[in-house]
């Protein structure tokens, strides 16, 4: 029975990799003795060539480790550097520049230098050669909801603070709970990004209008600031209230499942009652 490997699995973990490769080092110990033959040029080309082995399989090494990486992350960038590419160039340089002293030509030099090249690749592998799961639609509808839910946090906050300057509490606590319905409805929908789109353009309008209402809260402030609050009040929590309402109904045509959009809701407004 032939078994097939699995394309998300990587060969060789990459810390594993990383600990056989000092016994491939062991193969180039023989330079070690060109040390003591009382020559400085075989002195120099042996601390020439095993520098060379040992950067060749220091970026094998580096390469191992970005590409173990690479393979658990869901989405990762292909690395800049094919390191993995470079150390065997290296080792294959390195096999045909000490052939290359055992012969008179280079045809075989050329020969042990792609010998080394290739079986550096068979063994180890190449890099990864292109981006990964960046095409992929589930995430980045993910991707899309978590960066929407950023920019409604961002939005709102900056209401909250507007409302704050005007140093009334009540006002300030208002608007506080104002941004966590809503936020808690945009974390309700993460379970379900594929129907966020149609929640997106409400939402975008809800804070437009909310904007206004704090701009209007903003203008009557200086001229009558216990109608101008009273005023607001009322309008931001029917505002909220009608948003929330038709949140509902539109998930509800949407997925027949509306009880576990309300235990979404129920979810999340735990989870911040804990944190608070």
């Amino acid at each position: 029975m032939t078994t097939l490997p699995d394309p998300h699995k990587p060969r060789l973990d990459g810390c594993r990799m990383t600990a056989l490769l000092p016994v491939l080092f062991l193969a180039a110990s023989p330079l070690v003795f060109w040390l003591f033959t009382g020559s400085l040029g075989a002195a120099l080309g042996a601390v020439f060539h095993l520098g060379l082995i040992a950067a060749g399989l220091a970026l094998i090494a580096s390469g191992a480790r970005i590409e173990a990486r690479y393979r658990v992350a869901r989405t990762a960038r292909r690395p800049r550097v094919p390191r993995k590419l470079c150390g065997a160039a290296i080792l294959g340089l390195a096999a045909l520049l000490l052939a290359a002293s055992q012969f008179s030509t280079w045809t075989m030099p050329v020969a042990f230098g792609f010998a080394g090249f290739a079986l550096s690749l068979l063994a180890f592998g190449l890099d990864p050669m292109r981006d990964k799961g960046f095409d992929d639609p589930d995430l980045l509808a993910r991707h899309a909801v978590e960066r929407s839910l950023a920019e409604s946090d961002a939005s709102l906050t900056a209401l909250v603070d507007r409302v704050a300057r005007l140093d009334e509490p009540e006002l300030t606590l208002r608007m506080e709970a104002v941004r966590s319905a809503i936020l808690r409805l945009v974390r309700a929908h993460v379970s379900c990004p594929e129907s966020f789109a149609s929640f997106e353009k409400p939402l975008t309008a809800f804070i437009s209008i909310a904007d206004g209402e704090v701009s209007a809260l903003e203008n009557g402030w200086q001229q009558d600031s216990h109608r101008a609050a009273q005023r607001f009040s009322h309008r931001i929590a029917a505002l909220t209230d009608g948003f929330e309402a038709r949140a509902r109904k539109r998930r509800a045509r949407q997925d027949a499942d509306t009880y576990a959009f309300d235990a979404d809701l129920i979810l999340e407004r735990m989870r911040q009652n804990k944190a608070a």
